[in-house]
């Protein structure tokens, strides 16, 4: 937030003559790259460029960020009334051992990134919320002024995906000396993470991430998800293990008791000698009652009969055994404790 140049500050051609419509430019020294100037300290208003000279013949005072410049003065045809090289702006800081408010290497450049604590805007900043920038001229949603020229160059350089109003020309200064806008990035809900390179090789710490735009490589790409929800896919190859069996008994035979038949008849043998009767009758041999030879029956009481069943041989039994499905796939938070700020970047 140097100061360049002084009220009063006036340009003259070469008779000496105050020139009343002079203009004054700026640039990096030893170069013809324009460099932006200001109004005033806090470089938040930025000037008209060239800067005209007021009506008086004199030049308004201009504020510039630290560093070594060219000072060109010119009438309004361009003709170069005066040229200054090598001009070297140092702020001096106001603490005497350096870091404080004024000291050049804690002061934040156009497209510095910061968070703060508030919900509005922030003089000489803008909010990085997805909205557009421009010039006055423009109709740009998060500000439309003439401050906003450097920010509008640098992103549509640095940045190629950013949408740019009625689509990009051939470079920046045409885009905004025609009236477009840019399109912030949107640090909206995200947290801000560093690029996989950043001028070496990929670290590899965000391979297999999430990407909705662009790659782990890519400026301004953005992904991720603040809740999931497990897929097969995702789950780890794996099997449930179900175990069951029945012992083999080898061959065998069941042994039973059938159920009492209560009083009942049997067919009695004549070449029985004699008969024990289930009742424990006896019957003599030879004597029927008239049923013939063989048939014959006789009355009993009840009674039931011991069985053996005939041998299978060695053998199992199936059993047919199955797992109950569990868990309701419900999704779940990704997202590490937070707090919530607003996200501001440099004009």
């Amino acid at each position: 937030m140097g100061l360049l140049l002084p009220i009063q500050t006036s340009a003259y051609d070469q008779a000496g003559n105050r020139v009343m419509n002079a203009r004054l430019s700026v640039f990096l020294a030893n170069t013809t790259q324009p460099v932006a100037t200001y109004n005033e300290p806090g470089l938040s208003t930025r000037q008209a460029y060239p800067v005209p000279a007021r009506a008086n013949g004199t030049f308004p005072t201009v504020y510039v960020e630290d560093g070594l410049y060219r000072v060109r003065i010119t009438d309004a045809s361009g003709m170069v009334l005066d040229q200054i090289e090598d001009v070297q702006i140092i702020t001096v800081s106001g603490g005497g051992g350096g870091g404080g408010a004024d000291d050049p290497t804690t002061r934040f450049q156009t497209g510095d990134i910061k968070d703060r604590y508030d919900v509005g805007t922030h003089q000489g900043w803008v909010r990085f919320n997805g909205r557009t920038i421009g010039s006055s001229a423009s109709s740009a949603s998060e500000r439309a002024n003439d401050d906003c020229h450097d920010l509008f160059v640098h992103l549509w350089t640095r940045d190629g995906n950013l949408a740019v109003s009625g689509g990009r020309g051939p470079n920046a200064e045409s885009d905004w000396q025609a009236g477009k806008t840019i399109t912030l990035p949107d640090a909206r809900g995200r947290f801000r993470v560093s690029l996989e390179d950043m001028g070496n090789l990929p670290s590899g710490r965000l391979f297999g991430g999430l990407f909705s735009f662009g790659t782990a490589t890519t400026l301004g790409a953005y992904g991720g998800s603040p809740v999931s929800q497990i897929t097969l896919n995702e789950m780890p190859s794996h099997s449930h293990t179900i175990s069951a069996f029945m012992d083999a008994q080898g061959a065998h035979n069941h042994t039973g008791v059938t159920d009492a038949g209560g009083v009942h008849r049997h067919a009695i043998d004549y070449s029985l000698d004699s008969t024990s009767a289930p009742g424990g009758t006896t019957r003599a041999s030879g004597v029927g009652d008239g049923g013939g030879a063989t048939g014959q029956t006789r009355d009993s009481v009840a009674h039931s009969h011991t069985f053996t069943t005939s041998s299978v041989g060695n053998h199992a039994h199936n059993i047919t055994a199955s797992a109950t499905a569990t868990g309701s796939g419900a999704a779940f938070s990704t997202l590490v404790p937070f707090i919530l700020v607003t996200t501001y970047v440099k004009l």
